[in-house]
């Protein structure tokens, strides 16, 4: 529970020590960044899954089973455009022995339905995707 006195910046400023322990999620962080890639976040399980393992002891990677980076490009929403990008980030990472999950949030809406049983709209821009 929040109370008054507490300090959302040092919070902020904790979970980000805490991702950056974790020596996998700093290499994908470094590496993305060189990657011309529109709107991504890293997030998901491998956040969750750091934090957890940070205030339980364990090591940061345990129970990992893949990091998911997301990304929003809207200029082309074909499967093989996102595939040239999950292709590259999968060649930029294999040294990693990682699996990575790459989706362009901008496509979601087109197999949302076929995967979930339910349509959705289409995202306008990456933080209404992971909102």
């Amino acid at each position: 529970m929040l109370t008054k006195d507490h300090n959302i910046k040092s919070d902020a400023y904790l979970f980000q020590q805490i991702l950056l322990k974790n020596d996998l999620i700093k290499e994908i962080l470094k590496r993305s960044e060189k990657l011309d890639l529109t709107n991504w976040y890293l997030g998901a399980g491998c956040v969750a899954q750091t934090v957890w393992n940070y205030f339980h002891n364990y090591d940061l990677n345990k129970n990992i089973s893949d990091y998911d980076l997301v990304y929003f490009d809207d200029n082309d929403l074909s499967y093989e455009a996102e595939n040239i990008v999950i292709e590259k980030l999968k060649d930029e990472f294999k040294d990693l022995r990682i699996n990575i999950d790459v989706k362009n949030q901008a496509r979601v809406h087109i197999w949302y339905k076929e995967h979930f049983g339910y349509s959705i709209e289409s995202y306008k821009n990456i933080e209404e995707a992971i909102n």
